[in-house]
């Protein structure tokens, strides 16, 4: 799978596969009574027990803790205050790269598109997680201007299409990166700076003329 390597440089993870075992995933298929999609079962068996990728903000629940809704969907990731839910509905279940749907109305009772397939959700989380926690050096700003967007549309590497939600996401080298939240009309809300490298991470700050609050 494509961003797997991009996800793996990002978060200085080894290329050993650090997932669930065949008998666990098994279990919770056989529990659930449902054949997992592919992409989220590779995901599971190499990436899943990752803490930093996939519990640093968010939460990939472990196989264990897979269920399904009172609507069909099956739920494998919660929002950090389990506010949100994110599932894939049962008429998807056959397919190996369904969409990712979310709830985030208390009473479950609507899901919307957040991502047209598993693996553009789970790469948009993999940067949302890096953003908030997941990387080592992390730093706050509020006050884009319209300069800062044109410098780090010009400057960095922006990945467009992974997800539904109010996020753009820009990459410097695949060691870096900047997540803006922006509103329903696109306007930049704050940027999150995080890096695993201490010393871009002086230099990235450096060179974006924001107010950083290191502090998170």
């Amino acid at each position: 799978m494509t961003y797997k390597p991009l996800i793996q440089q990002l978060f200085s993870l080894p290329d050993t596969p650090a997932g669930y075992d065949e008998e666990t995933i098994s279990a919770a298929e056989q529990r659930l009574g449902i054949k997992l999609p592919g992409v989220l079962r590779d995901y599971y068996s190499t990436l899943g027990r990752h803490e930093a990728l996939n519990t640093a903000f968010n939460r990939l629940l472990p196989p264990e803790k897979l269920y399904l809704s009172d609507s069909g969907m099956l739920v494998f990731y919660t929002e950090n205050q389990e506010v949100v839910i994110w599932g894939i509905d049962h008429e998807d279940f056959g397919k190996p790269d369904p969409a990712v749907y979310g709830s985030y109305d208390a009473d479950r009772e609507e899901w919307l598109l957040d991502a047209d397939t598993m693996e553009q959700f789970l790469w948009s989380m993999a940067y949302v997680q890096a953003a908030m926690g997941g990387l080592e050096h992390l730093a706050f700003a509020e006050g884009l201007e319209e300069s800062i967007m044109q410098q780090l549309e010009k400057e960095w590497t922006e990945v467009k299409g992974i997800t539904h939600q109010y996020y753009r996401f820009f990459l410097h080298n695949n060691t870096a990166i900047v997540l803006v939240p922006t509103n329903d009309k696109g306007a930049p809300l704050c940027a999150y700076l995080a890096t695993n490298d201490k010393k871009l991470f002086r230099e990235l700050q450096q060179s974006i003329p924001l107010a950083w609050d290191n502090s998170l």
